[in-house]
């Protein structure tokens, strides 16, 4: 098909079945018009993107640094776990729980 045959099928006049909407608004319309207007709806999954990007941005330097350090020394091989710091993490954290509950 040439280029000049798709111009000669392109045409200017509305077709049959659609509405004109004025573009200018409050031009031609009335506010009870059920007009579909611009509309964003986002979904779950953008929207926790989004969070995690503020989060990250908020993330002081100091702590990337400390992350990026931990990833190497776990592709490396040298990270060691104490598992005397997770002991007493995990019942800070559980004495913290029963608080709030019994309050």
């Amino acid at each position: 098909m040439k280029v000049a045959d798709v111009f000669s099928k392109l045409t200017t006049e509305p077709r049959p079945g659609l509405k004109k909407v004025d573009s200018e608004p409050g031009r031609g319309q009335r506010a009870d018009d059920n007009v579909a207007g611009d509309r964003v709806d986002l979904s779950m999954r953008s929207r926790e993107a989004g969070k995690m990007k503020e989060v990250l941005q908020a993330t002081p330097d100091e702590r990337l640094a400390m992350i990026e350090s931990l990833k190497k020394e776990i592709g490396q091989g040298t990270y060691r776990v104490d598992s005397l710091k997770i002991a007493d993490k995990m019942l800070d954290n559980l004495l913290t729980e029963q608080e709030i509950i019994d309050k």
